[in-house]
């Protein structure tokens, strides 16, 4: 694990598997691991039963941008994390979420004497990376840091993305379980929220509840892409499959039900359209074939 830089590289990586809507055609490759799901319509497509396909996309070169890789040293003791996450906080902050994470436990700042933590999260100040402060946050001490989101029993939270709604911060977490000696030591159990009903100060200061949905189709986790309907009234999301194809998923809440943590007032988007949750009957429709944590949409015009 490399200590996290921040480069065009890692932004067009994360923004370059958006999917279209009104604009998509079958592409006819059902063999390529990016193909998409045929005969998906989505909201914003031209018609019932248009197919998806991927954006096309132009040519992209990352570069390295060595002035705002310091923003990720502003704290000598976070010494790298996999994954990242942000979430404009809309009064000039910027929220980051980040997975595993070295953190270190001795003056000599090294990875070789620190822990790793299983989530960590920064507040950032300012919008230009390379001028901006950061400011990180874990719990526990110097000599035995831990995780921001804590664990429960062996069970642990890697972040994912959210929304800031008013006061509300509203992030979506993934639950993982040791599975020792099965596949990579570990499965993604489920999901959860967490709620912050006034993120209005330092992370720390936080009273962070993490709520549960009890009637979530199974196998199917909140990932990216977590963004206003622009209807007005909705929160949109992408959900994954992560017990079978990795297959992509639509669904929204309407901002007052997210907010208070009703998970389980969502609608996902089927064959008929917006369906509730309570009367799913079954699977959501499948949007995207391969939806990883890097995906994001967009609606078509």
């Amino acid at each position: 694990m490399r200590p996290l830089a921040w480069s065009l590289a890692l932004f067009l990586a994360l923004l370059s598997r958006d999917v279209c809507g009104a604009q998509a055609t079958d592409t006819g490759d059902s063999s390529s691991a990016d193909a998409l799901v045929p005969h998906r319509p989505i909201p914003g497509a031209a018609a019932a039963g248009t197919p998806l396909r991927r954006c096309a996309s132009p040519a992209l070169l990352g570069t390295a941008w060595p002035e705002a890789d310091v923003l990720f040293h502003r704290d000598a003791r976070w010494l790298g994390a996999d994954a990242a996450y942000s979430i404009p906080l809309d009064d000039g902050r910027i929220f980051w979420l980040f997975g595993d994470t070295f953190v270190a436990r001795t003056a000599a700042l090294r990875r070789s004497e620190s822990r790793v933590v299983r989530n960590t999260v920064a507040v950032q100040r300012g919008a230009d990376p390379a001028r901006a402060e950061m400011q990180f946050a874990w719990r526990g001490t110097t000599a035995s840091p831990s995780s921001f989101f804590a664990e429960e029993g062996d069970r642990w939270y890697w972040p994912a993305h959210g929304i800031r709604l008013g006061r509300t911060l509203v992030v979506f977490l993934r639950r993982l379980k040791p599975t020792p000696g099965q596949g990579l030591g570990f499965a993604v159990e489920g999901w959860r929220a967490a709620i912050v009903d006034d993120a209005s100060s330092d992370p720390l200061s936080w009273s962070v509840r993490v709520v549960a949905p009890s009637s979530a189709p199974q196998g199917i986790v909140i990932s990216g892409g977590v963004f206003p309907d622009p209807d007005g009234a909705h929160v949109l999301a992408m959900a994954e499959n992560v017990s079978a194809d990795h297959r992509g998923f639509l669904v929204r809440w309407r901002i007052d039900d997210l907010a208070a943590g009703r998970l389980d007032a969502a609608d996902w988007w089927t064959d008929r359209g917006w369906v509730a949750q309570a009367s799913l009957g079954g699977a959501p429709a499948a949007i995207l074939s391969d939806a990883g944590p890097e995906s994001s949409f967009h609606q078509g015009d």
